[in-house]
């Protein structure tokens, strides 16, 4: 059971690592388990943040997608494979 100084420690944590990070929901429950706090949900954090006015996840870079990765490594992979034809 979480008591009411502990709600508004954990409370003031996860504004904290935002603040300071700009990191989203999984990072910060991440970094509350390493603090001790294991019980915390990724919904409890998300209520915190939206109370607060912050997008339970950052603004990411809009090219940055799985899709635009997978491309771009494709095509590293491809520059580097060496054809070799018999003689």
């Amino acid at each position: 059971m979480i008591s009411s100084m502990d709600a508004q420690e954990i409370h003031d944590l996860v504004l904290s690592i935002r603040k300071e990070t700009g990191w989203g929901v999984g990072r910060i429950k991440g970094e509350l388990f390493k603090l001790g706090y294991k019980d915390i949900g990724r919904t409890t954090i998300n209520n915190i943040l939206r109370q607060h006015g912050f997008k339970p996840e950052p603004i990411g870079d809009p090219d940055n997608t799985w899709s635009n990765g997978r491309s771009s490594r494709m095509a590293h992979v491809a520059l580097n494979i060496e054809v070799h034809f018999p003689k």
